[in-house]
């Protein structure tokens, strides 16, 4: 029949032997929270990682202790409690980033060969808001310069006088009231062939479907989608 060897043991969550449970290098176990203790001669270490809000006593250099207030894991250097985490590298010690004089408001750019630090000025950035202004002799100074941009362009307001020609694919007005000197709007302007969309006008109704009042170019009629026209009076005229 074999030998068992038991060590002391306890399965209790965080019970410690004290000096008094073991002798000088007599090992414990505690099965609940699975740590070794022993008896160092001076007081009872953990063995292993020691896991409590508090640090250990008697700590020697090399200990560890995993720190469950900061949720961290601790080292001891000898003389203190230090993260057993190397220390963060500074970011001018990166190979390929190129740091000088930092100042506040500056930003990281790519040179083609290394990331610098640059002012917005240095990496060819205006402040907001001084793009353009919405004085017209702004505008005009900008058009003779032959100024172009593919950018948004933010101006708080803003009076032409003249034609204004704006080529896109999208144009968008954010506006609650237009208003058009224009008397006739000419809808499906670009169209120069044999006429082949649809072309009227659309309200948007929220959460309710939307309505249109739309020139049928397959029926080549005008179509309401079936809704009902109202206060309307068809007058056949006079002969």
């Amino acid at each position: 029949m074999s030998t068992k060897i038991i060590l002391k043991k306890s399965n209790t969550p965080g019970s410690i032997p004290l000096t008094s449970d073991l002798l000088q290098g007599e090992l414990a176990v505690n099965t609940a929270d699975r740590k070794l203790y022993t008896n160092n001669g001076a007081a009872i270490v953990s063995l292993g990682v020691y896991v409590a809000p508090t640090a250990p006593s008697s700590p020697v250099e090399g200990d560890l202790w995993y720190d469950t207030t900061a949720d961290t894991l601790k080292v001891y250097n000898g003389s203190a409690w230090g993260s057993s985490a190397p220390s963060a590298a500074a970011l001018s010690d990166l190979t390929d980033v190129v740091i000088t004089t930092i100042a506040a408001g500056e930003l990281l750019k790519w040179n083609g060969t290394d990331w610098v630090n640059n002012t917005l000025a240095e990496a060819g950035i205006q402040p907001a808001g001084s793009y353009l202004t919405a004085e017209v002799d702004t505008l005009a100074t900008v058009t003779a310069r032959g100024a172009t941009t593919t950018a948004d362009v933010t101006v708080g307001g803003l009076v032409v006088s003249g034609n204004l020609t704006v080529n896109g694919t999208t144009t968008t007005v954010n506006s609650n009231t237009v208003a058009i000197g224009d008397s006739i709007i000419v809808l499906n302007v670009d169209e120069v062939g044999t006429p082949s969309q649809n072309s009227g006008i659309e309200v948007e109704r929220g959460t309710s479907a939307n309505v249109s009042f739309l020139w049928d170019e397959t029926a080549d009629v005008w179509s309401l989608g079936n809704q009902t026209l109202a206060d309307v009076v068809l007058d056949g005229g006079t002969y």
